[in-house]
């Protein structure tokens, strides 16, 4: 049996909070559990990148789960993952018959053409056979792209004559 546990993410090497697996009324469920992000948030523009650091618990046989990170906008209920703001990687598990501790990052490059501007949220989860394991707090309100403007100054007339 595989089990994975204990998704924790973060913006840099911060202190991150622990991740959320839960078991409801209809048994195993992956949920999304909004939070405040325990580190302050960053802006970026297009053309930036965004790395993610992730860490989770790994026991049991070998696998190739996939780590999947993704930004978006919260809309009610519903998170929008923005697609261009969306990476995943596979990864490489050897069998452990204790609890271990991975720690990965994701590169979450934004377009340059990108014009979604705004606050984003963030979230990351391991899937295993197309199956959520675990997934990470969706932390709120924690990236800002920035519209990128051209900016002028000193505006002067350096010289006139008559022609």
């Amino acid at each position: 049996m595989n089990e994975i546990t204990g998704l924790e993410l973060g913006l840099g090497e911060e202190q991150v909070m622990p991740g959320y697996v839960g078991y409801g009324p209809l048994g195993y469920g992956v949920y999304y559990v909004m939070a405040a992000a325990p580190w302050p948030p960053i802006t970026v523009e297009p053309g930036d990148t965004v790395r993610v650091y992730i860490r989770f618990q790994h026991r049991g046989k070998e696998c190739s789960p996939v780590l999947y990170c993704s930004m978006g906008t919260r809309v009610l209920t519903i998170f929008n993952e923005d697609s261009q703001l969306t990476r995943q990687k596979t990864l490489s598990l050897t069998r452990k018959d204790t609890w271990t501790t991975y720690s990965e990052t994701i590169d979450i490059a934004i377009p340059s053409s990108y014009t979604g501007y705004g606050w984003k949220d963030i979230y990351a989860k391991i899937m295993l056979d197309g199956k959520n394991m675990a997934i990470s707090p969706e932390y709120d309100d924690c990236v800002q792209i920035a519209k990128v403007v051209p900016e002028f100054q000193l505006a002067e007339i350096t010289k006139y004559e008559s022609m």
